[in-house]
């Protein structure tokens, strides 16, 4: 889910996942944590290409940004409304740079060394780190 300002603009964009450790080595525990990263990543794309596009979404972060809003204050909500419209077109357009910005913010290993979260966030930061790497490889 999207983080915001009050302005209309996203943020950043967490997503966590899980995977089980497939042996009991270094090597075991490495390829969770590729498992668990891909899987995080994957759910952002989905984000992007389908949760995106559904009003879901909208209403969801519609409902964030009018929750101190009065049942009444029909002008409140529409400005909440537009503003969740907003956030989801910006994301939208800036979809390709999303997925080239995304780095990895934590990794944790359950106590029985059997599972490990990894999570993966994107922000506009990191998005312009990407874009600047890659132009100064000419791509």
């Amino acid at each position: 889910f999207p983080s915001h300002d009050s302005k209309g603009e996203w943020t950043q964009i967490k997503s966590s996942a899980t995977s089980a450790v497939p042996i009991n080595e270094d090597l075991g525990l490495e390829q969770g944590m590729n498992v668990a990263t891909m899987r995080a990543k994957r759910n952002i794309v989905e984000f992007i290409q389908s949760d995106l596009k559904s009003s879901k979404t909208t209403d969801t972060i519609t409902k964030a940004l009018a929750k101190n809003v009065s049942e009444d204050d029909t002008a409140s909500k529409q400005r909440a409304a537009n503003i969740a419209t907003e956030i989801t077109e910006k994301i939208s357009v800036d979809a390709n740079g999303i997925l080239k910005g995304v780095y990895v913010v934590e990794r944790k290993v359950s106590s029985d060394n059997r599972t490990v979260v990894v999570v993966v966030q994107v922000d506009k930061r990191s998005m312009n780190a990407a874009r600047q790497l890659r132009a100064s490889f000419g791509n």
